[in-house]
């Protein structure tokens, strides 16, 4: 029997690593390339929702090694926006398998690609590739039912290897000139961004070696662990410690993450690993273009006899006590829930949360030891953002336990996600901040510590979801 089309396009797909496709709707288990990754192997994870399928996709490819697969038919893609937008935002990448082209959806994509027959291996590979290329993002690729189930031509039946490409270090002159701001610098702060996620052990050492204490974006959280006596916190708390500082060293910070105004306008600053598109800015901006951890190894031996940083000690950890607000005493605050939580799950347990009212207070108490163990993405009373990205992060994390963070209208609208963990067993644990009895899917109440401590004690020794309603109050809005 020939080799259809969609054949060779799951064949790239087992090549490059994938073991899972996302999908939406009764009638995708019909599709060829749907029939075509079962028969090869592949999990086809089918949810009710185009956007918890496109959450999940995009979860997986920012945990991953791999591109996270999401296969839609164009009358779903319109509810995928989310998802496809928190791929871009987040530069996880991630490959959208249609059947049309979608002008009319507004999502970023980072290009389009239209295999044929004769085509097919080296479009799929190339498609592949664009998507891991930095930065990392969405790509869709064109692939109606009658060229799935078409026979490949012979020469569309071999893609190229996929792989990242050859890093390039920076010029010697522009590693020099680094150094020496370095090294000239009393008390430097680190500002932690999320193209650091790739760069964990050459971080901490550069940290370390200075020594100098750190801030960190949303997505550079855990690269160096919050337990870390340099590790001061989210990069919008960091107004004491640049008040203090004479140099700000930026590290995979991307553009994205550019928050205008969270340090002095007069503080230098160097920016190692700088993209092609950071924002131009005042003179004494110097960036370092490049992979991060190639850029912190050739600028090691350059830093080996400077002095060190004039930090004082106590002080950093005054500033990090100071940041520990006391637990209001008698009610069960959201804070509170999200320690509670973190004491009681595993180490490296991954959280999830919806921007939004709670968004910060999780971001500040839940404790990550290691990068992608937080993530927030844009949640909405209709479409929640954590209950996707938990079950997504579980399943990417062979079954083990992950914890979504929402609010009431999140936690009445993560049906679809609950149906999916409860058919595939998936151990997640949903916990509604703030939610009332009734406004949630059947679960546990908590309104105290003892209460909140035997609800997760039972998803610790159950093997599927779990959905506990935390009667709390609201405490801040979150900046996020």
């Amino acid at each position: 029997m020939p080799c259809s089309v969609a054949d060779v396009v799951v064949d790239e797909l087992v090549a490059a690593g994938v073991a899972r496709v996302f999908t939406a709707g009764p009638g995708s288990s019909l599709d060829p390339l749907t029939v075509a990754a079962r028969a090869r192997g592949l999990v086809v994870v089918e949810t009710g929702a185009s956007n918890t399928a496109a959450m999940m996709a995009a979860v997986t490819g920012e945990l991953g090694e791999t591109p996270g697969v999401l296969v839609l038919a164009p009358t779903d893609a319109v509810g995928a926006v989310a998802g496809l937008s928190y791929a871009g935002a987040a530069r996880a990448p991630l490959l959208l398998i249609c059947s049309g082209a979608l002008e009319a959806v507004s999502a970023p994509r980072k290009d389009i690609v239209r295999p044929t027959r004769e085509s097919a291996g080296e479009a799929i590979s190339n498609a592949l590739r664009l998507a891991l290329d930095d930065p990392r993002g969405p790509v869709h690729l064109v692939l109606p039912p009658d060229l799935a189930a078409a026979p490949a031509g012979a020469a569309g039946m071999r893609g190229s290897a996929i792989g990242p490409r050859a890093a390039a270090a920076p010029p010697a002159a522009l590693l020099d000139e680094a150094a020496r701001i370095l090294a000239a610098a009393a008390r430097p702060v680190l500002v932690i961004g999320l193209r650091c996620r790739n760069a964990v052990a050459w971080l901490r050492a550069l940290a370390e070696a200075v020594p100098m204490p750190a801030l960190a974006t949303l997505k550079g959280k855990g690269v160096l662990p919050d337990p870390h006596p340099l590790m001061l916190g989210p990069l919008s708390d960091g107004r004491a410690l640049f008040a203090r500082s004479d140099l700000v060293v930026t590290v995979g910070l991307d553009p994205l993450e550019e928050m205008a105004g969270t340090w002095p306008p007069t503080l230098p600053r160097l920016d190692l690993g700088a993209t092609a598109d950071s924002a131009v800015e005042r003179g004494d901006v110097v960036r370092v273009g490049g992979d991060v951890a190639l850029i912190i190894e050739e600028l090691a031996p350059r830093l080996r006899d400077r002095p060190r940083a004039d930090w004082d000690v106590a002080e950093l950890d005054r500033l990090k006590r100071g940041r520990r607000a006391a637990p209001p005493s008698g009610e069960l605050s959201p804070t509170r829930v999200v320690e509670v939580v973190r004491a009681l799950m595993p180490a490296g347990t991954i959280a999830a949360a919806d921007e939004g009212p709670y968004a910060a207070v999780v971001a500040a108490a839940w404790q990550t030891v290691g990068p992608n163990q937080l993530l927030i993405g844009p949640g909405s009373p209709r479409q929640p953002f954590a209950p996707a990205a938990a079950l997504a992060a579980s399943l990417a994390r062979s079954g083990a336990r992950t914890v979504a963070f929402t609010d009431a209208p999140g936690l009445a609208a993560a049906g679809d996600a609950v149906a999916t963990a409860r058919r595939l067993q998936v151990p997640v644990v949903l916990i509604g901040l703030g939610a009332a009895a009734g406004e949630a899917p059947p679960g546990a109440a908590a309104l105290n510590d003892d209460e909140l401590a035997s609800a997760l004690h039972s998803a610790l020794a159950g093997s599927g979801p779990l959905i506990i309603q935390a009667g709390v109050r609201r405490e801040r809005e979150s900046p996020v």
